[in-house]
């Protein structure tokens, strides 16, 4: 390398971008080093700027790159590098950082960083329920965990959340689990207020077990009985309602003790000394025995219900029976008359309701008289009725082999059985013997399809009865602890919406099937069906209304982002509702496909209104972007004018580029057109800027003084400089002169190592030869052509 290669301009000042590049990455320079600032944020070259935000690693360089960068790749990359800082703990997150980030990056920063003072900081910032549903979970903060859960509007949720973190943190659990009971006591839940009332029982008993002073106990009582007013007393078991009322009665007799004997009635005498009529008063009792007594107390009291039923019912069981008792002598009246009357319709009309075995022991003697007159009316009916019992015995017969239905065959066959009963009178003989069997003749066909009918029947029958194990069972194991047994109207208050329908739809599916059962079991099974459907009623009529009053909410913030001008932020809010709606599940079919209309109509709305600004947007970036092609056209043309004309233009030229940089155009094919006009602009300049330095150059050469008569240290001065300026220009001297300038260099080094004088520039070295005397004509003119190739070699 030449000596004169020290006097280049340095690579990273290069207008070829590759070497700008190569020298930014991997130069040390310390004038690179000083300036990477300044070409991290002024250099032409997108790939240069970033090359030299990344050596500086300058957070404020970030900030203002990510803010002010023509290039949308380095603002990407810039944000990314402030935002990693931001997380790290770089920067600090303070109230104006934070105004800087968008949801996504609130989000991920609430993620990432370390500091459980700023996550929950960022956490306050943020609204998406998912992102607060997941947080309540991860956060690493247990407190940040717990302020999370009180966010959180959804039973279903905090079941979850509660269900999974008994696993790693129990108070999250508990808390999840307290707040769910709170949104279902707030929504007026049976199972839930079974559930508190239970609660606050077990912990009045404690107030009543714990030693404590009078006054927190007067307080924790006056506590509880205000809550124990707040829930619905006809929710409530008779069974819970006597546990409270035991224990606060406790309470209360803790809260006024018996006064302490006055010295006058105490004296100072001994037991002994007592006379025979005084009884020592017995101790109080303990507060375990005061709670013991409570829970008998309770369990008396249901067992005294369960007793006043079952004496209810055996009362009206008697009273039935008296009814029946006393009737029976006023029947044992009509039939008598009847029989005087000879009215056979009626005699057995009333006979049919008579029940020896209620008789009184008067009517028990008027019964046996009339024994003898009902075999002498049975006796006429047989020889009346001889000749119906004939026609029924050959209606019966007339049935075989006419190939009937086997359900119309029998429904005739139990006509004419009907018939026969009534006709028929005590005794067997051969017409009754001649019906029944062809009854069964008759009946022997359609045995089979009656068999296999009944199988079904059974089957189905088996299958409904399963169905019902499994739906009590369900809705069974929701029921609350302390719950009394019959309370399943709130049973179902833990199932999940989709099984409560899913048993609803089987129901009534069940109740349309019916006529596969016996006729037998059909009224029962209908019971038991439309109590099912009454227990599940009105928990999904609760629940469809929670759903729609959650799914207004939703519209409301639907309908509220219609102003949302940020794309990216309408497409995760919108994104975020769609999520949260689906979750909600199921409700009224009707109003469910009103509200979703509602629903998707603000959305539409505001993605409408989004378009609507779009194309606004891009009208004026359209309209920009024709100011701005104009711009560069102008550009353009105020440097296409010659190499002298560049000079003139500068002014022009540098109004246009501020007024380019103020427009902040984000067009790559107008910035192409644009750094080229600039960079044509710069080059003429510069070969203008070198012209005129060799012009300069060379004045200097032609300025020296008219020749004299020379001298030998005057072309020894002058050969010396000439070696000098060849040196700098990395020029060979001519064949004769090789061992003179290999001398002069040995020289010139003696003299550096002495500390003699430094390099200097050419203009400097020119200005010496200018001012050189003792040289003559005919030297000056051969060294001053050499010093012009030189300084043609060097422009």
């Amino acid at each position: 390398m030449s000596l004169f290669s020290a006097f280049r301009k340095p690579a990273w000042q290069s207008s070829n971008p590759a070497r700008r590049l190569a020298a930014v990455s991997a130069g040390n320079d310390p004038d690179l080093r000083a300036a990477l600032p300044r070409l991290a944020l002024e250099d032409p070259d997108a790939s240069i700027r970033r090359e030299a935000l990344r050596r500086c690693d300058d957070l404020a360089l970030f900030a203002s790159a990510m803010k002010n960068d023509g290039d949308g790749g380095i603002r990407h990359w810039a944000r990314e590098r402030w935002l990693a800082a931001v997380s790290d703990g770089r920067i600090e997150a303070d109230d104006g950082v934070l105004s800087l980030l968008e949801g996504d990056e609130l989000e991920q920063l609430a993620i990432r960083h370390g500091s459980a003072a700023l996550r929950q900081r960022l956490l306050q910032r943020i609204n998406r329920q998912g992102f607060i549903n997941e947080r309540a979970l991860a956060d690493p903060d247990a407190g940040i965990r717990l302020a999370l859960v009180e966010r959180i509007d959804t039973v279903a949720v905090l079941e979850r959340i509660a269900d999974k973190a008994r696993r790693f943190d129990k108070r999250l659990a508990r808390a999840a689990r307290d707040r769910a009971d709170a949104l279902r006591l707030a929504s007026g839940d049976n199972a839930a207020q079974a559930r508190r009332a239970l609660a606050l029982c077990q912990s009045l008993e404690q107030v009543m077990r714990e030693p404590m002073e009078l006054d927190a106990r007067r307080a924790r009582l006056a506590s509880h009985e205000e809550e124990w007013r707040s829930l619905d007393a006809e929710a409530l078991s008779s069974e819970l309602h006597a546990r409270f009322a035991g224990a606060r009665e406790v309470i209360l007799a803790q809260l006024q003790p018996p006064p302490a004997p006055s010295p006058e009635a105490a004296g100072d005498h001994s037991p002994e000394e007592s006379g025979p009529g005084v009884v020592e008063e017995p101790p109080p009792p303990s507060l375990e025995e005061i709670a013991a007594q409570t829970r008998l107390q309770a369990e008396l009291a249901a067992l005294a219900e369960q007793r006043a039923r079952e004496k209810a019912e055996q009362e009206a069981q008697q009273k039935r029976v008296a009814e029946r008792r006393a009737g029976q002598h006023a029947l044992l009246q009509s039939l008598e008359k009847a029989l005087d009357d000879g009215d056979m319709a009626a005699a057995g009309k009333s006979l049919a309701d008579i029940d020896p075995a209620l008789l009184a022991q008067s009517d028990q003697r008027q019964w046996q008289s009339l024994q003898p007159r009902l075999r002498e009316l049975r006796a006429w009916q047989r020889w009346a009725s001889q000749g119906a019992r004939q026609r029924l015995c050959e209606d019966v017969e007339a049935l075989e082999g006419r190939g009937l239905h086997p359900d119309a065959l029998a429904t005739r066959v139990r006509e004419l059985q009907q018939q026969w009963r009534q006709i028929h009178v005590d005794g067997t003989d051969g017409l009754d013997r001649r019906f029944h069997a062809a009854c069964t003749r008759v009946l022997k066909p359609a045995r089979g399809f009656f068999e296999k009918r009944d199988a079904l029947r059974d089957g189905y029958r088996q299958t409904l009865d399963r169905f019902f194990a499994d739906a009590h069972g369900a809705l069974g194991a929701a029921r609350p602890a302390g719950d009394v047994e019959g309370n399943d109207a709130t049973s179902a208050g833990e199932i999940e919406t989709e099984r409560l329908l899913a048993l609803q739809s089987d129901a009534t599916g069940h109740l349309r099937q019916l006529d596969r059962l016996a006729p037998g079991d059909r009224r029962e099974a209908a019971d038991r069906l439309r109590g099912l459907l009454d227990r599940i009623r009105p928990v999904l009529e609760s629940r469809f209304a929670s759903v729609e009053k959650e799914r207004d909410r939703l519209i409301e913030a639907a309908t509220r982002l219609s102003g949302e001008t940020n794309g990216k932020r309408l497409g995760v809010e919108a994104r975020s509702l769609n999520q949260r709606w689906q979750a909600l599940g199921k409700g009224r079919r009707g109003r469910d496909q009103q509200q979703w209309r509602r629903f998707r109509a603000a959305l539409d709305q505001a993605f409408a209104n989004l378009d609507a600004a779009r194309r606004e947007n891009a009208a004026a970036a359209e309209a920009l972007h024709a100011q701005a092609e104009a711009l560069v056209a102008a550009i353009e043309e105020a440097v296409a004018g010659s190499e002298e004309q560049a000079a003139d233009a500068a002014a022009r030229v540098r109004e246009l580029r501020e007024r380019w940089q103020a427009m902040n155009i984000r067009d790559a094919a107008l910035g192409k057109r644009y750094d080229d006009a600039m960079t044509r602009h710069r080059l003429a300049l510069e070969r203008v800027k070198a012209r005129q330095q060799r012009e300069q150059l060379l004045a200097l050469i032609e300025q020296a003084p008219a020749a004299g008569s020379g001298t030998d240290e005057g072309r020894v001065a002058a050969r010396a400089l000439v070696f000098e300026a060849e040196s700098l220009a990395g020029i060979d001297p001519p064949d004769d002169e090789r061992e003179a300038r290999r001398q002069w260099q040995l020289e010139r080094l003696q003299a550096r190592l002495g500390g003699g004088a430094g390099v200097v520039d050419l203009a400097g070295l020119l200005a010496r030869w200018r001012d050189l005397a003792g040289v003559d004509a005919e030297d000056r003119r051969r060294f001053g052509e050499r010093l012009t190739r030189v300084v043609e070699r060097s422009a």
